[in-house]
């Protein structure tokens, strides 16, 4: 996993005192993967709350919850880690019974990729739920859980470029992520709409119940997910496989 760095900063509440206290690890733990020693001013109370890394700006945290923002259009990068981290800001938890703040990656990712017989040349792809929320305003709660709020959205478009995306290079499927709240998402609960640099649009609903595991600095792991004979109207009397990864 990841290690700690020289000047690393964390933000910490308290729920009696303290609020967005600047919290320094100590060069002991500089160079460790593991939980790190940190100082910094008295925080009170019988809850608490941390993110990282440290940012004097960020307002409306409380030791119950820290807002965060997901970005309802995000921007396709082939490196998975990369478009993670240009959308999500932050690590965040809160402080267990072994006296240490569990830091976790808030979100998940869902790997997309399209398997249809002719390559497509992709501008956009829109993932749409039907009643879970996918981007928008949303808060961080006790063990780095994401709660929904009341802007809250149940869309959110990934933009591939003016250029688009093929499908299908070099004898590989592309991989489309989408940085999204982990959870089950019920069978026939999502559903994409591709639109092609020729102005085609595809829009393919998701028939089986997909499961995205939040992130997990160890490894990385994003939880495979195979879904077939899936329904693609508006593209002639083919069918076409989508697998979410």
């Amino acid at each position: 996993g990841p290690q700690w760095e020289l000047g690393d900063q964390i933000g910490v509440y308290g729920s009696d005192q303290g609020a967005n206290e600047r919290y320094v690890v100590t060069r002991a733990s500089v160079g460790t993967s593991g939980p790190a020693e940190i100082y910094g001013p008295v925080v009170k109370g019988s809850r608490f709350m941390a993110y990282y890394p440290y940012d004097p700006e960020y307002v409306g945290g409380t030791a119950d919850a820290l807002p965060m923002h997901i970005e309802d259009i995000q921007t396709y990068d082939s490196d998975m880690m990369r478009q993670y981290w240009a959308h999500v800001p932050l690590a965040a938890g809160s402080l267990g019974d072994d006296g240490v703040f569990h830091l976790v990656y808030p979100l998940g990712i869902m790997a997309v990729e399209i398997h249809f017989e002719t390559v497509l040349n992709v501008r956009a792809i829109t993932l749409k739920s039907s009643s879970l929320p996918l981007a928008g305003d949303v808060s961080i709660v006790e063990g780095g859980r994401i709660a929904p709020t009341f802007t809250s959205e149940k869309s959110l478009m990934l933009d591939c470029g003016p250029d688009g995306v093929l499908t299908k290079e070099g004898g590989s499927f592309t991989r489309y992520y989408f940085i999204v709240p982990p959870g089950e998402y019920p069978a026939m609960e999502l559903k994409l709409v591709i639109n092609t640099s020729d102005g085609g649009e595809y829009l393919v609903h998701v028939p089986e119940a997909v499961t995205v595991e939040r992130l997990k600095a160890s490894d990385y792991h994003v939880q495979p997910v195979i879904l077939t004979s899936v329904q693609a109207p508006g593209f002639g009397e083919q069918d076409g496989t989508i697998t979410i990864n």
